[in-house]
């Protein structure tokens, strides 16, 4: 081990000599800078530079300040050298096993700024030896988060390994990673720090079923931290993101109340009319048929299915949402219900309305806009789904005179959106 002030340059000297060599432990060891020589690691001359492709090439003045200092700092100069030879598509199988006793030598000094800086220099390495990763991944924080953050070598095994083992920095270092497997998701989510889950949570690339998303929300019922990182993540299962507006919902309501003295009655009407234009229409810019179903029964369920948020919804073009919210409403199974829509000249959209006990006043709204539905087809370009559900609104605000003011201004809001807006 290179030990802190004294930096053993003989046993190094030895190790590379014996590897290169093929010298026993009795022998005499060349120095250090011959040693490395002798594997071809470093040369004298100033074409190094071109043949390693390195922006700081590591030359025989580098291995020679560390034998003459030994310093952390020079051993950590010299460790982010040396690693930058890892990636040479030059070196030679027996090359590659020399260099990596020499790489494990750094990453055992007892020196954490000698490990960091080779941690800090090896990360992004698709040749980084797995082991060599491995022991580093293990290592102190100020170690292993390079490695944790961008290593591809890591096995998954390895990350659950270490998230089990509860260093909240580590934690959150794996949670942020590129790509995040469901099997190290659901290791985080389950024994994750709060801070690291709710990284997770906004990270696109960690793959969450929704089952993980209902359990972040349960482990963490009043972090305000998780539910903003769920927010934040670019698509959530429509049930989820109706239970994190949800949520934040009725936080804003009771803030209203206590930091601004309005009447519970009024916070909660203000409250439910802006979680209901976040809510309407989030399932369509998904476009999957059977999580709008999902989320018309969740609503349902939590009370919260009004007439307005069906209107709203299908304004946006959430179709299934709707023929969904008119079967719960209506008691009447999905099929036959769906049947009775798609007659939109006839009674059978007026009879669903009724036995739905939507408010009559909606019908016209109602039947311009299934019509714009089911004559309108994606264009199969980026950003389609916006451009659809803007033809939808078009329609209904061409054709109907009333649709109620909150609904009117919501739709015109709609409306001015840019088309990037959710892009499919």
């Amino acid at each position: 081990m290179l030990v802190a002030g004294r930096p053993r340059g003989n046993f190094l000297a030895r190790r590379v000599a014996i590897a290169g060599c093929g010298n026993d432990a009795g022998h005499r060891a060349p120095p250090l800078n011959e040693g490395l020589a002798s594997l071809g690691l470093v040369s004298n001359h100033s074409s190094n530079h071109e043949a390693y492709g390195m922006s700081q090439p590591l030359s025989l003045q580098d291995v020679e300040r560390l034998l003459s200092d030994g310093s952390p700092h020079a051993r950590a100069a010299t460790a982010a050298k040396v690693a930058t030879l890892v990636d040479l598509p030059s070196l030679g199988a027996q090359q590659r096993r020399e260099l990596e006793l020499v790489l494990n030598l750094f990453a055992r000094d007892a020196e954490i700024m000698v490990r960091a800086a080779l941690a800090e220099q090896l990360k992004s390495s698709p040749r980084l030896p797995v082991e060599l990763a491995a022991r580093l991944a293990r290592d102190a924080v100020e170690v292993a988060l390079p490695i944790l953050s961008y290593s591809d070598v890591l096995t998954d095994e390895l990350l659950v390994e270490i998230v089990a083992a509860g260093d909240g920095g580590k934690q959150l270092a794996i949670a942020g990673r590129g790509a995040v497997s469901a099997e190290v998701s659901e290791a985080l989510i389950e024994k994750g720090q709060e801070a690291a889950v709710a990284r997770l949570a906004s990270n696109d690339g960690a793959q969450i079923d929704e089952g993980g998303f209902e359990r972040m929300l349960e482990r963490f019922a009043s972090s305000t931290t998780v539910a903003t990182g769920l927010a934040n993540r670019k698509q959530l299962p429509p049930t989820i993101a109706e239970k994190v507006i949800a949520r934040v919902s009725d936080r804003l309501s009771a803030d209203l109340v206590a930091r601004h003295a309005l009447p519970e009655r009024i916070a909660d009407q203000l409250v439910d009319q802006a979680r209901e234009k976040a809510t309407a229409g989030y399932a369509a810019m998904v476009g999957e048929a059977e999580a709008s179903r999902a989320l018309a029964r969740q609503m349902h369920q939590n009370g919260k299915l009004t007439s307005t948020i069906i209107l709203r919804s299908l304004c946006m073009g959430d179709l299934p949402f709707f023929e969904a919210s008119m079967s719960i409403k209506a008691g009447i199974p999905l099929a036959s219900t769906q049947t009775l829509i798609h007659d939109v000249g006839g009674r059978g959209i007026k009879a669903i309305a009724e036995r739905a006990q939507l408010p009559g006043a909606f019908l016209p709204a109602v039947r311009a806009a299934v019509s714009a539905i089911l004559e309108t087809d994606y264009d199969g370009m980026p950003g389609d789904r916006v451009r659809f559900m803007k033809r939808v609104i078009e329609r209904v605000l061409t054709q109907v005179e009333e649709v109620g003011a909150e609904t009117l201004d919501y739709l015109l809001a709609k409306l001015a959106e840019p088309e990037t807006v959710n892009a499919a």
